[in-house]
């Protein structure tokens, strides 16, 4: 990211360490072990997350075989999201 490589952004991990808003902790402990580890970069942080999600998909496997799919195989949920 040419914002990133010219250093163009300020890292976030000054505030992440300010106190959180019921002055608990730092601002950092009050996210879900792990998101603040999505965006780091050079070992800091640039970016907050403000929403995580979880796509699942749920389908009859009868369909997709009848389709000529098979599921299994490297690259079919490309073909399967192709045909949907």
């Amino acid at each position: 990211m040419p914002l990133l490589r010219d250093d163009l952004l300020e890292p976030l991990d000054a505030d992440l360490d300010t106190p959180s808003w019921d002055k608990s902790g730092r601002w950092r402990d009050t996210f879900i072990d792990g998101v603040l580890d999505i965006d780091v970069f050079r070992g800091r942080h640039y970016l907050i997350p403000i929403g995580i999600s979880t796509s699942v998909w749920f389908y009859d496997i009868s369909v997709f075989e009848r389709l000529g799919l098979d599921l299994r195989r490297p690259g079919a949920s490309s073909s399967m999201s192709a045909r949907c």
